[in-house]
């Protein structure tokens, strides 16, 4: 952009200046492209029951621990990161509600 300011404008430089606006338009499209990231891994987990909760949190904090107190599920625990690497749902009664943990 610097040379396309100092470049003055007339019919002799029309051309060129037109070719560093459809640089600068490239370089601004390819910024705004790989700014976007990447889509993660995602989970698809079918709702059952009465109700959904979802535990989100960083890792080692009990999440699965929970899940494991408050349900039958059988989520994999350990004391080290990232034990869990997938969607373990479970079903816990409340008063004759059947509430969706994952």
């Amino acid at each position: 952009s610097k040379e396309y300011s100092k470049t003055k404008y007339n019919k002799a430089t029309n051309k060129h200046l037109g070719i560093l606006r459809k640089k600068i338009s490239e370089i601004k499209k390819s910024i705004v492209e790989s700014g976007r990231g990447q889509k993660g891994k995602g989970f698809f987990v079918k709702k059952t029951g009465d109700a959904t909760v979802a535990l989100m949190g960083f890792p080692s904090t009990g999440k699965s621990s929970i899940i494991n107190v408050l349900t039958s599920a059988k989520s994999k625990t350990a004391r080290y990161e990232f034990t869990t690497t997938t969607v373990i749902p479970g079903i816990m009664f409340y008063n004759e509600a059947r509430i969706q943990i994952f």
